[in-house]
């Protein structure tokens, strides 16, 4: 594969994670919680 495409893979993945970590910050535990609902039921 052409390297230049596995960096650009590598960022796009990179600041996906980034958007999702500071998007989902405040609401993580609730989202952690809500997994753990649906997983016991």
């Amino acid at each position: 594969m052409d390297s230049t495409l596995v960096l650009l893979s590598i960022l796009h993945v990179y600041i996906l994670h980034q958007v999702v970590y500071l998007g989902n910050g405040a609401a993580n535990k609730d989202h952690l919680k809500w997994q753990s609902d649906t997983s016991h039921s």
